[in-house]
């Protein structure tokens, strides 16, 4: 009987989680998957693995989380 050393096949899933922003202030500076690289001296999110190069004024380009039209009113000039 051998053993099976890799993988045939993966199943993919999403999970929907609510994420918490304090006053309105959707940016990523306040997001909870927001990662510092100490190493590489940079900002990253833990859902997408982008490099976050102005987590502090705006979100990433490919962020996940989706607000509502009256839940989004804190302006993102980036």
């Amino acid at each position: 009987m051998s053993k099976e050393t890799c993988v045939r096949f993966y199943t993919t899933g999403t999970a929907t989680i609510p994420v918490h922003f304090p006053n309105g202030m959707t940016i990523c500076q306040w997001c909870p998957y927001l990662r510092w690289h100490d190493g590489l001296r940079r900002h990253q999110c833990a859902l997408t693995n982008e490099f976050l190069p102005y987590p502090f004024d705006c979100r990433g380009n490919e962020c996940p989380v989706i607000f509502s039209k009256e839940d989004d009113n804190y302006e993102l000039d980036c």
